[in-house]
């Protein structure tokens, strides 16, 4: 188990690291204000994963999240947190999927009859977006 004060150490580099980021599919929402001393604010829309994976599992999923390991343990740790502050066994703030979050995303940002332009996967695009739009 993850102490608060590691937890905190841990946000406090995901926030220097992910200024210079770029984060262009929102999924995770954090909890804000569960932290006494620390904001997650940073993170809200940061695509990582709920699942705290090892090797064998990273190898065998089909979709991968290169260096999230930090944000996967940090966000499990908020999340149970979460949960004892709710009084509950389980606490998420998680879209359904990554599916959910893409449907979620276009259709709060988009019209109607609106034209999508979308990345080919070799470009960075999601190789479901296609499926998702029509």
């Amino acid at each position: 188990m993850v102490s608060r004060a590691e937890l905190i150490r841990s946000l406090d580099r995901q926030e220097r690291l992910l200024a210079a980021s770029v984060v262009l599919t929102p999924v995770d929402s954090f909890p804000v204000g569960l932290l006494d001393r620390h904001s997650t604010a940073f993170l809200h829309g940061l695509y990582t994963t709920d699942k705290v994976r090892n090797r064998q599992a990273k190898i065998e999923t089909v979709v991968q999240f290169g260096r999230r390991d930090r944000s996967a343990r940090d966000l499990d740790a908020i999340y149970r947190l979460f949960a004892e502050k709710l009084s509950a066994s389980v606490g998420s703030l998680r879209l359904l999927s990554g599916l959910h979050a893409h449907a979620a995303t276009f259709m709060s940002i988009g019209n109607i009859g609106d034209s999508i332009l979308l990345l080919p996967e070799l470009g960075g695009g999601h190789f479901n977006t296609r499926a998702i739009m029509e």
